[in-house]
């Protein structure tokens, strides 16, 4: 079963201790930036393109596809393993404090 998410541009989620966030979203799809493939110090971030199309694989295990819906936002179907959390920026803040 998929996580659904409704995001604005520059809201986001965590996959374990990993940040994604929303760029900007349009009709036809959505631009998400996440953290750099390889953990070394100055690599670029990751900017991966959702469509309804097809899912991408954007952690291993993790897939994610986009939904619009013009007037809510973007929505993110996210599909993984139940070993893995995805928590929305603000329950992940709270878990941490």
């Amino acid at each position: 079963m998929a996580l659904i998410l409704t995001l604005q541009e520059g809201q986001g989620f965590y996959i374990g201790d990993r940040h994604w966030y929303v760029e900007s979203f349009d009709d036809e799809g959505v631009w998400l930036i996440g953290p750099p493939v390889l953990e070394a110090e100055g690599e670029p971030s990751q900017r991966v393109r959702l469509t309804e199309r097809e899912s991408v694989e954007i952690e291993p295990e993790v897939f994610a596809q986009e939904g619009f819906i013009p007037e809510m936002g973007c929505r993110i179907a996210l599909e993984a393993p139940r070993k893995i959390a995805i928590l929305r920026d603000d329950l992940y803040d709270r878990a941490r404090t």
